[in-house]
């Protein structure tokens, strides 16, 4: 019996002792998936595939190197990063990383995400591209939290170019000094606020708001259904020839649309400011054209309500198939530009 406890002890000492021997290699196995990183260094070592990285720093966490986030790396930002010089975050493909803190990208740094590599901005977390950063996008970007409903922005002061997605949700933001360059597609449900240069070469999709007061230069798609504003002075538009403009929402010009393209309108387009260029203007049956006085060779094509400002030189360029109001013009002067303008070149189309 002795002999049985004694050997019953051993075994017990010999399993706490195995216990407490890989204790250590569960823990870290267990935790592996969890790290709290307070330096560029723990950032190098801690990041693997799969892991959850967690960056939650009493002080701005500064990137001079380029960190490669693996394949399925969950990266949390609580605080500030700063990226600059020859620092730089690639995101590889299947990596997803949520910003909840803030990015701040300067003098070189960049954010790079890769084919199949996707961001989720949330939680009002930022990315700030200033002057001599960039951000490129050839994966995805989830702008905007829709699970806890808040607000996050990218603000681009340097040049940012997607061609990959960029999904900008109800609670997201995109504010352009720099300059944007989109290749891809742009899926706008949030806020879009211009005042650098914006050049379209794919499709841009919108259904929330974009204000521009300063350059969008189409050699693409701008299809929008929710509130385009182009604002006074500084708001230029240039649909370049082949390249389309289609509004099915609320379109209001205050600065000058250059138009060699094709503009096709199916909601409310209000024109308060100038309308150049030798393209054609579509005014489709559920369209509202308001306020048209053009100069150049463009014409029209109006098979809704359309409004038209003084401009004789223009009526021998307009195909009705709809309603066509010109105000400014007395009942004698309309008369006699009827009969000498408008009746012998008008086209009624059935």
């Amino acid at each position: 019996m002795k002999k049985r406890k004694i050997v019953l002890k051993i075994l017990l000492v010999l399993t706490v002792t195995l216990i407490l021997t890989l204790m250590p290699g569960f823990m870290s196995a267990a935790l592996a998936a969890d790290y709290n990183v307070a330096s560029q260094q723990d950032l190098m070592t801690a990041l693997n595939a799969g892991d959850a990285v967690i960056i939650r720093t009493t002080s701005d966490f500064m990137i001079t190197r380029a960190i490669i986030i693996p394949d399925g790396c969950i990266f949390e930002v609580g605080h500030a990063i700063i990226i600059n010089g020859s620092g730089h975050i690639i995101i590889n493909s299947g990596s997803n990383t949520v910003y909840s803190g803030s990015i701040v990208i300067d003098n070189g740094g960049s954010v790079i995400v890769n084919s199949g590599g996707s961001i989720a901005i949330n939680s009002g977390g930022t990315i700030t591209n200033i002057d001599g950063g960039s951000i490129s996008n050839d994966g995805n970007i989830l702008i905007g939290d829709t699970v806890h409903n808040a607000n996050s922005t990218i603000y681009n002061n340097g040049v940012m170019t997607n061609s990959g997605t960029i999904t900008n949700t109800e609670y997201g933001g995109i504010k352009n000094n720099g300059r944007f360059i989109n290749n891809g597609k742009i899926d706008n449900n949030g806020n879009i606020g211009n005042d650098g240069m914006f050049i379209d070469e794919s499709t841009f999709a919108g259904s929330g708001t974009f204000t521009n007061a300063g350059k969008i230069n189409n050699y693409g798609s701008i299809i929008n259904v929710g509130l385009f504003s182009n604002n006074g002075q500084n708001g230029t538009i240039m649909n370049n020839k082949g390249s389309q403009i289609n509004s099915r929402g609320t379109f209001i010009n205050d600065g000058e649309i250059k138009n060699y393209g094709d503009i096709g309108n199916d909601g409310l387009f209000t024109n308060n400011g100038k309308f150049t260029g030798n393209g054609t203007t579509h005014n489709n049956r559920s369209g509202t054209f308001t306020g048209f006085s053009p100069t150049g060779s463009g014409k029209i094509q109006n098979s809704g309500t359309f409004t038209a400002v003084d401009n004789r030189t223009f009526f021998e360029r307009i195909t009705i198939v709809g309603i066509i109001k010109i105000i400014g013009i007395s009942l004698l002067m309309l008369v006699a530009v009827a009969a000498v303008y408008i009746l012998p070149r008008i086209k009624i189309v059935e």
